[in-house]
């Protein structure tokens, strides 16, 4: 991206992300060293997120933050930044390493005057060359040198680009290193993963996706909020539904004042922005063949390869035509793992779609079609229901589980005000809800570890935020009032 083309007024959230990058740069600008030889910088962050989350937006933020102006720091050596993409970079070996060593080159020239060229000769002398100027250009600057799209590359590529450039800066302590990556199981070389850092970006918060709307012309606070809850503060879902209405010219002068007069226009809008969004974004890099079993994982908070096999392939959803065998499941999840939907959980050992992707195809697909929607949860209520009867022990995990998948499955079609009616609160939802809720423990009497297991049930739901806002906080309250009570 060229730096002319970026407005960073636009850019909004993500501090605690930049304080981290920033922290390194200053610690590099003031010459501090590591506390120990085998305690190093981390000088090398990973940048992780799924698909539309603002890892190129946060990336070219930073590309702008330390981009060197000639001006004096009082931190000490001034900054320059290089930013690559190497979705650019994509051919085999031979063709890509000489055009983006040249590329790395020619940026820096830019920013500091210089006029450094990448001599022809071999890739490994090209390589050693460019390394040793920019090691001598440390004792003047701190290089910040930021590559975007780390998963398009192709290996050998990659394997080069960190066996000869990587590797030999990354030991120096002296340079900043941001890589994009849906993880970083691509380096091989230990002097660089010991130094790796990784950031996981998330949604946006509520003030977050407001000062966004603000900050692209839009100040109506009421619908601002209720954008959000639509997206979850999915960045490029919000950019999509601005970009929508605004073509759409509801968002022309006196147009956010009449909203509430054009309440069906704008909400058939959103719904084909979030299409937008969930095919065109998220799901590109899946065949739409088995884009049915991707709805199937974002349904289910979390899953194993077998969990998900069993739910899928339930006759009545439809997900599949025919059988499938383990390896099919395990190849599925791992195409949704490159594409940056679905991470291993390491805490609960399980798979688990990215909460951002996990709401944005939730709420599409409850928009679109809602009875498609409830026969997903009600199944995984039902698959719930089997694991407390088969594993009682396992109920803190199962019965949170059920209880959120039984809220969902209640839910009705999206309101003004930013929020969902449940009918949890009133009506048939809190009748249906809670004695169900309550049944799922009647087997507990009977058990000898019945405290125990209903102590940790107490725990898991008081840290189970997504839970509190599917069934709302007053149900959520009395679920943990019952709890603590059978535990008294």
């Amino acid at each position: 991206m060229d730096i002319k083309e970026y407005d960073s007024i636009q850019f909004v959230g993500r501090q605690a992300e930049l304080d981290t990058i920033d922290a390194k740069v200053r610690k590099i600008q003031s010459s501090e060293k590591p506390l120990a030889p085998f305690v190093p910088l981390s000088p090398f962050v990973i940048v992780e997120g799924s698909p539309g989350i603002g890892k190129t937006w946060f990336l070219s933020e930073l590309e702008h933050r330390y981009n060197y102006t000639g001006e004096e720091t009082i931190e000490g050596k001034p900054t320059f930044s290089v930013m690559i993409d190497l979705e650019q970079y994509s051919d085999s070996l031979r063709g890509a390493v000489t055009p983006l060593l040249r590329d790395i080159a020619d940026q820096i020239n830019a920013q500091i005057g210089s006029d450094y060229k990448v001599e022809f000769g071999s890739r490994d002398q090209m390589a050693q060359g460019l390394c040793d100027w920019i090691i001598g250009l440390q004792e003047q600057y701190t290089p910040v040198i930021i590559f975007d799209n780390g998963d398009e590359v192709q290996h050998k590529t990659f394997a080069f680009l960190e066996q000869h450039i990587l590797s030999p800066l990354v030991q120096t302590d002296k340079i900043v290193f941001v890589l994009e990556n849906h993880g970083y199981h691509r380096l091989t070389d230990f002097q660089v993963r010991r130094r790796v850092d990784e950031i996981q970006l998330g949604a946006l918060n509520p003030e977050e996706s407001s000062e966004q709307f603000n900050r692209l012309g839009f100040h109506n606070k009421k619908w601002a909020d209720y954008f959000h809850q639509t997206t979850g503060g999915h960045p490029l879902a919000n950019r999509q539904i601005f970009d929508t209405l605004s073509r759409e010219g509801l968002l022309d002068e006196g147009g956010e004042t009449f909203f509430d007069e054009l309440y069906n226009i704008v909400l058939e809008k959103i719904d084909s922005a979030l299409s937008v969004v969930v095919n065109e974004e998220l799901l590109k890099d899946i065949d739409p063949k088995i884009r049915p079993l991707c709805e199937a994982a974002s349904t289910l908070r979390r899953f194993s390869p077998d969990k998900l096999q069993y739910f899928s392939q339930q006759r009545e959803l439809g997900i599949l035509r025919e059988q499938r065998g383990d390896a099919y499941f395990q190849d599925r999840i791992g195409d949704m793992l490159r594409a940056g939907l679905v991470d291993w959980d390491v805490d609960s050992k399980f798979y688990a779609m990215d909460p951002a992707a996990r709401a944005i195809i939730g709420e599409a697909l409850l928009r679109t079609n809602s009875e498609r929607y409830q026969e997903l949860h009600r199944a995984a209520v039902e698959l719930y229901d089997e694991e407390i009867q088969r594993h009682g022990s396992g109920i803190p995990r199962f019965v949170p589980e059920r209880a959120y998948h039984r809220a969902c499955q209640l839910t009705a079609n999206p309101g003004l005000g930013g929020r969902l009616e449940h009918r949890l609160i009133s009506g048939s939802g809190e009748d249906t809800l809670l004695p169900e809720f309550n049944a799922s423990l009647i087997g507990l009497s009977s058990r000898s570890d019945a405290k125990q297991i209903l102590t940790e049930l107490y725990d898991k739901l008081k840290e189970d935020r997504e839970l509190e806002r599917t069934v709302t906080a007053p149900v959520y309250q009395i679920m943990l009032n019952y709890v603590q009570k059978k535990i008294n």
